[in-house]
């Protein structure tokens, strides 16, 4: 898999070094044992602190970015769903506007492999839907909507814990797609009918937070298509190419574009850790199809 290091530490400062030294763990009241972890981390390489960045989270409470808790990474597990049906209320927005979608915007909930929806409903004037049902012993769901003038949307692996009441869907129309592609220099492809798809990925880490320095890549079938199909957001609210952003930016995103999808579709995330220097898959995501868009949450599963 195709690389670019040269361009990165764009979030933690070019050839700062993720310790003591200035970059974003400075005052972040890292203990010794991950000092010591840090540092070892930098010794792997040629001592100057410029290798490619850890994986990191930001604390909500300083604002610094402090080292992802990838500790579960090989035996993480969602906890139980509910074992009884119950309901949530859904507003549906769009992307980069954030304005309701109504219109009866159709949305559809579902668990993967099922062969079906459980429950459709369509929303309002407000972009909003009262109570659509969700599948007893589902942790994670999957969602199907779209609306006039949006573009067929999906959201794979959604957390559901049994206390949720309400959630936002985010609907891609074609003037995101059309604002994305320009960002990014590359048009979206959408020939004869049969648009590429995009996926929109979030990485987290075992506390469910966002991930900074994390890169992704994207399998189809037996192969990885070309990695410069991949691009960051950095925080910002398009995306960049990696000569620009190298890596998951604080908000833990990257998007996978243009891509015509295949029988059997792998979404998986890598890093650097603080407890080994050597580059560890952290998460990953096979699911059988991509709609013209895809929402995928990326929890910790390890390689």
């Amino acid at each position: 898999m195709k690389r670019w290091l040269a361009s990165v530490l764009v979030a933690f400062g070019c050839g700062t070094p993720p310790d003591g030294g200035g970059g974003p763990f400075a005052d972040a009241g890292v203990d010794a044992t991950i000092d010591a972890a840090i540092d070892a981390y930098h010794a792997y390489y040629d001592g100057s602190g410029d290798g490619p960045p850890l994986l990191s989270v930001r604390d909500p409470a300083s604002g610094a970015l402090v080292p992802a808790d990838y500790d579960c990474v090989g035996t993480y597990q969602d906890p139980p769903g509910a074992a009884t049906e119950f309901s949530i209320a859904v507003d549906l927005v769009d992307d980069f506007s954030g304005a309701p979608v109504y219109n009866n915007a159709r949305v559809a909930i579902y668990t993967e492999g099922s062969g079906g929806f459980y429950d459709d409903q369509s929303t309002d004037s407000n972009g909003h839907i009262a109570a659509l049902r969700v599948p007893p012993n589902s942790y994670r769901v999957h969602f199907t909507y779209g609306g006039i003038g949006q573009i067929p949307t999906s959201y794979r692996n959604y957390p559901l814990p049994p206390t949720t009441t309400q959630i936002t869907l985010r609907s891609i129309s074609r003037p995101t797609l059309d604002s994305i592609g320009n960002a990014l220099g590359v048009p979206w492809n959408a020939m004869n009918g049969n648009p590429s798809a995009v996926v929109f990925v979030t990485v987290r880490d075992c506390q469910r937070r966002q991930v900074d320095g994390a890169f992704g890549s994207i399998v189809l079938g037996l192969g990885y298509p070309d990695d410069s199909k991949i691009f960051y957001f950095g925080g910002q609210a398009l995306p960049a190419p990696r000569t620009t952003y190298g890596y998951t930016g604080p908000d833990g995103r990257f998007l996978a574009w243009n891509y015509q999808g295949g029988t059997d579709i792998r979404v998986e995330a890598a890093g650097y850790t603080i407890n080994q220097p050597q580059e560890i898959t952290v998460s990953h995501f096979v699911f059988n199809f991509l709609d013209s868009v895809t929402f995928v949450d990326l929890p910790p599963r390890g390689p």
